[in-house]
């Protein structure tokens, strides 16, 4: 079963910046996926075996950033914990709130 966290960040990072704060976590960037008629700018994708991780940088003029974290085996512990991980780190880094699509509600981490 699959599992997935919204981290809403205050600011957004530069690809380099992300790409940097994912690595110490052991996730490798993957590919861009180029904006389309849905989303107009690219998405950064990133991974580590079954876990994906998808950095929205978002319309310039718009005030938040996303990272869209999914992990396959969301139901366990391990999967659970490397989605709080990097949550936890990348809202600590750039501000902001965790929203979890399942609960359909805002997560506090602490």
């Amino acid at each position: 079963m699959s599992k997935s966290l919204f981290a809403y960040l205050d600011h957004a990072p530069s690809l380099d910046e992300i790409a940097a704060e994912l690595s110490h976590l052991g996730l490798c960037y993957r590919h861009t996926l180029p904006p389309d008629e849905r989303w107009n700018y690219p998405m950064h994708v990133f991974g580590m075996e079954d876990l994906r991780v998808v950095y929205h940088a978002g319309d310039p003029d718009a005030s938040r950033a996303v990272v869209d974290t999914t992990v396959r085996r969301g139901d366990t512990a391990v999967g659970a914990t490397q989605l709080r991980l990097i949550a936890i780190r990348v809202i600590q880094r750039w501000g902001g709130e965790v929203y979890d699509p399942q609960l359909k509600r805002r997560l506090a981490l602490n």
